[in-house]
């Protein structure tokens, strides 16, 4: 069975959509650019290319990029607005690997 949404939960999702809109232009006047928004009944969380300047930040999860470095979610909360946005700790430089000498070999 489909929910159906009642028209207070249809009014509070686009009065949440709504500030997302606005909080997307604060963001663009600081130069960054949001990638991706969500809303649901906790909130709005929105994804973005880097952190505004003068948040607080905190670090959602680390794991490790695959460079012998690690990346990190961090997120901070910017106008009532949960944002989200990746940062790369790069790692050492991978030692390049020998090629195998595939030559035949004759054993005379």
């Amino acid at each position: 069975m489909k929910h159906r949404f009642t028209h207070l939960e249809v009014n509070e999702i686009a009065n949440r959509l709504q500030h997302a809109a606005t909080v997307t232009l604060r963001l663009a006047e600081e130069g960054v650019r949001v990638l991706h928004t969500a809303t649901n009944k906790q909130g709005t969380v929105m994804i973005v290319d880097r952190a505004p300047p003068g948040v607080q930040t905190a670090t959602k999860m680390v794991y490790p990029n695959g460079r012998g470095g690690k990346t990190r979610v961090l997120l901070a909360i910017y106008h009532g607005c949960q944002l989200q946005w990746l940062e790369d700790e790069p790692g050492e430089k991978p030692v390049p690997r020998q090629k195998p000498d595939l030559r035949v070999v004759s054993h005379a």
